[in-house]
């Protein structure tokens, strides 16, 4: 016989009356109003070598909605450098976050992982590009560095938001329940294995110049809320058996030439929150985008959903932000309406190319999806609603 919470199975709290989606936004509301929002330094100046990968295990507390990544990068400059459009981010060339059940919730580059935060908090993360802080009087400076003169030990500081939860304060979709003795979720951070390329902008933090690394560390600190009750119906089943998933250094390289249309496919069976591609052109992030002439999405290779130019396009990242991202940056957002992608053959994203740069460097197209999907099971030792 199910067991009734809040009533018997005829009146209005009855929980077998209730459906699987709102059994679980009462959990969510539970959780939300009641779970104890905490933080803990899991490391503190945990080195990472250059061009190594370093896996970074995490707590196994509360219920997990994001990780703060601060890296800091000592540096000698020995000539003066000249920063990638691509700022000090594409220092982390990878980033993913494991679960317990081993699937990579977040697999992303620091370019593409900072665009996405600063694009869904619609605002420039920091409140700064590269280049725009400095020294200036009494004011804190350690926040978003980006130097490029001469001198030792110069410092870099920047940070990346790992987001588990789709809005830690209001949709716990994706938060992981980490409250389990056995198993291990865990960071695994790969650095630049150089400070600079000259010939591929999106792997390292500068274009020119001569440098000689002497560190680079990270803070981690985990955000989670401490439940204070794991009974029946006080969790949200299907947020914690939800997948939200950054799936990103999905590399182009085929079809990128001058005078023809780039098709790129978006991921099949999610619900795609938004997308991020980011377009090299033979080693330049081109100014204005003047080497395309339209950008479209389309469903099915025929039906036309989104045309703009390149100009439109760029308004309307900077209404979203207030503010100016790299060129070649593409921003398409699906938050008021989710793209099913389970529901068409294909849904792309068509680049009109036209002239393309002189350039004698790396063409390729980096994209990035922003999705949930179901996990099919639920995860450490949390039970699914029973409808």
């Amino acid at each position: 016989m199910a067991s009734n919470m809040g009533g018997g199975s005829g009146g209005p709290g009855g929980s077998a009356q209730m459906s699987q989606a709102q059994q679980n936004a009462v959990g969510r509301a539970i959780l939300l109003s009641s779970g104890i929002r905490m933080s803990q330094i899991v490391f503190q100046g945990a080195a990472l070598p250059a061009g190594q990968s370093t896996r970074l295990d995490l707590l196994r507390v509360g219920i997990s909605t994001g990780i703060m990544c601060d890296f800091t990068l000592s540096m000698d400059i020995t000539v003066a450098m000249t920063a990638s459009p691509a700022g000090p981010w594409s220092m982390i060339n990878q980033l993913k976050y494991t679960d317990f059940s081993g699937v990579d919730r977040v697999n992303s580059d620091g370019l593409s992982l900072w665009l996405l935060n600063t694009f869904k908090h619609n605002q420039l993360e920091d409140n700064a590009i590269p280049g725009v802080i400095g020294n200036i009087g009494n004011i804190n400076t350690n926040i978003l560095t980006f130097p490029t003169a001469t001198g030792a030990t110069q410092i870099a500081y920047f940070s990346l938001w790992v987001p588990l939860a789709y809005d830690a304060g209001s949709d716990l979709r994706g938060a992981v329940p980490s409250m389990v003795n056995v198993g291990q979720h865990y960071l695994t951070i790969t650095p630049a294995s150089a400070l600079v390329s000259a010939t591929d902008l999106l792997i390292a933090p500068y274009s020119a110049g001569t440098a000689i690394i002497n560190s680079l560390t990270v803070d981690v600190t985990q955000f989670y809320i401490q439940p204070q009750s794991i009974a029946a119906g006080q969790l949200p089943g299907i947020d914690l058996t939800t997948i939200y998933e950054i799936n990103g250094r999905n590399i182009t390289t085929a079809g990128i030439q001058a005078n023809t249309p780039l098709l790129i496919n978006y991921p099949n069976d999610r619900a795609v929150m938004s997308a991020i591609h980011v377009l090299e052109d033979n080693g330049e992030m081109v100014l204005d985008e003047t080497d395309m002439t339209k950008v479209e999405l389309l469903i099915n290779s025929n039906t036309v959903v989104r045309q703009l130019t390149p100009r439109r396009q760029r308004a309307i990242q900077r209404a979203i932000n207030g503010g100016d991202v790299p060129s070649s940056v593409y921003y398409h957002s699906h938050r008021q309406q989710p793209v099913l992608t389970n529901l068409f053959a294909t849904y792309q994203a068509r680049y009109s190319l036209g002239t393309l740069s002189g350039g004698s460097g790396v063409s390729k197209l980096v994209a990035q999806y922003e999705s949930f999907y179901s996990s099919g099971q639920p995860l450490s030792g949390i039970a699914a609603n029973a409808g």
